[in-house]
């Protein structure tokens, strides 16, 4: 689930590199897209918190790449009933929305 929202946000990614005519890495470091693809950050505050993130794009795009993460339906990574160590371990809900929002 994570990788498509690592390939979500790479198509962004790429979009707006051919717009700017900019290299993807001006857009959005590959540091930075890892990093919000494992953290999965819900609110700007834990988006400012991502490595290597230039604050340009923090201030001019946030709020697209939380709404791309929001179209992804990850769970977050403190739900224990979503969390794939938590013990026991129940069946993973399709859209874990009830349960972490």
């Amino acid at each position: 689930m994570r990788q498509q929202l690592g390939c979500a946000l790479a198509a962004w990614r790429e979009r707006r590199a051919i717009r700017a005519n900019r290299p993807r890495n001006w857009i959005l470091p590959d540091a930075a897209l890892r990093d919000i693809a494992v953290r999965v950050p819900r609110e700007l505050s834990e988006l400012a918190s991502t490595a290597e993130l230039p604050e340009g794009i923090l201030n001019n795009s946030g709020e697209e790449i939380l709404s791309i993460i929001q179209a992804a339906q990850l769970p977050t990574a403190n739900c224990r009933r979503c969390r794939s160590d938590a013990v026991p371990s129940p069946p993973k809900p399709k859209s874990c929305a009830s349960c972490c929002s």
